[in-house]
């Protein structure tokens, strides 16, 4: 068995949890199972930005401790196969169920960029905490 992390597990498995919880009362209240603005109530709209924040999180963690390690070509580009037919996926049934509303451009689209882009920071930690920090004008 290879060596995990079993602290970004919990934090990957929060996460999920979160994010089931989350389109769990979305769907209810979409079909009109409860009466609950998801879209538009504070509580959440900064639920659902924590969840992304925990995903995008855990991807950056877990990009950074394969890719500095090892890269295996392989199974990077099955990562990318895989993440791209999930996103077109994603988008053609949200466009198929909400064509004004469609999912373009998503969680998992951005891990998608995220994975194609982040092998090439995670030799420059320095220089990618720098340019996180300008983008965000911190």
């Amino acid at each position: 068995m290879k060596h995990r992390l079993l602290v970004l597990d919990l934090y990957r498995g929060i996460g999920i949890i979160l994010m089931i919880l989350f389109h769990l009362i979305y769907d209810l209240d979409y079909f009109h199972f409860i009466t609950l603005d998801t879209a538009n109530t504070p509580l959440w709209i900064h639920l659902r930005t924590f969840i992304v924040a925990l995903f995008m999180s855990a991807v950056g963690m877990s990009l950074y401790l394969v890719y500095t390690q090892t890269f295996n070509r392989q199974k990077y580009i099955k990562r990318l196969l895989l993440l791209s037919a999930a996103s077109a996926a994603i988008s053609v049934v949200s466009y198929i169920m909400f064509a004004d509303n469609w999912i373009y451009f998503g969680v998992l689209h951005m891990i998608l960029v995220a994975s194609v882009i982040g092998p090439f920071f995670t030799r420059l930690p320095n220089f990618s905490g720098m340019l996180g920090e300008w983008i965000l004008g911190l």
